[in-house]
């Protein structure tokens, strides 16, 4: 069967669907809230800042390539 057209990793539902299950489902919901909500909802929910992220780092005290370098 082919590939989904949304994710391109799953199959699709059926040869005259463009989508698998999870994305039909994604789609159906984007549909009743609006693609500009759920577009919000996803960038701000599941998309880190840059500031977020740092304090992620220094919360698990994680050392990145470059401050591993600057120690050499």
């Amino acid at each position: 069967m082919a590939i989904c057209y949304m994710c391109e990793k799953n199959q699709r539902v059926s040869w005259n669907d463009y989508f698998c299950s999870d994305c039909k489902e994604i789609r159906a919901i984007a549909e009743v809230y609006g693609w500009d909500r759920i577009t919000t909802i996803v960038k701000k929910c599941c998309v880190r800042s840059e500031e977020q992220l740092e304090n992620k780092i220094k919360k698990q005290g994680v050392t990145t390539r470059s401050q591993s370098s600057a120690s050499l």
